[in-house]
């Protein structure tokens, strides 16, 4: 069975977030050893922001109590590196939060980066802050919460490349 699918393939051209996806799904099927799965999975977690998972599956698949060498060091500088882009947009983020003023300043067209700046002190550095920590929260795993910062990202960004 394992001789006709296609996931080893494809997945070479896809994002390393669906990738896991795919190798989840193949979890139940049994076409591959469990161990193979997650080892798999294991090496794609290495490039991105899911640190606790990989820590877990290491786990899993060692059958061991024992982190990964690197775990510690790497989570503490994903969570600074996290805290620091969570200072740079604060402010956006804490008015982002607030869906009713969100919606009303839309509705009223007021919600661009001239009118948060001169009513809420929110500057052009803070918006593409935002930008880059909805990317760090994509490699988290955190998707839906990338997907509204993005999109309030583009609602406000002015560099036409960024917004896709």
């Amino acid at each position: 069975m394992a001789q006709f699918d296609l996931t080893p393939k494809i997945c070479q051209f896809l994002d390393k977030h669906l990738s896991l996806v795919l190798l989840d799904f193949l979890q139940p099927k049994g076409i591959y050893l469990l161990k193979d799965i997650l080892s798999s999975q294991i090496q794609l977690l290495e490039k991105t922001n899911m640190e606790d998972l990989r820590a877990d599956l290491y786990k899993q698949v060692h059958e061991t109590d024992q982190d990964p060498s690197n775990y510690k060091e790497r989570r503490e500088d994903i969570l600074t590196r996290m805290k620091q882009l969570q200072t740079g947009c604060a402010p956006l983020v804490q008015l982002l939060q607030q869906t009713e003023l969100v919606r009303e300043l839309r509705t009223e067209k007021q919600f661009t980066a001239q009118y948060l700046l001169d009513n809420y002190n929110i500057s052009a550095p803070m918006i593409e802050t935002l930008y880059t920590y909805a990317k760090f929260q994509f490699e988290c795993g955190n998707y839906n919460e990338a997907a509204n910062y993005l999109f309030h990202y583009r609602l406000l960004s002015s560099q036409s490349d960024r917004v896709f």
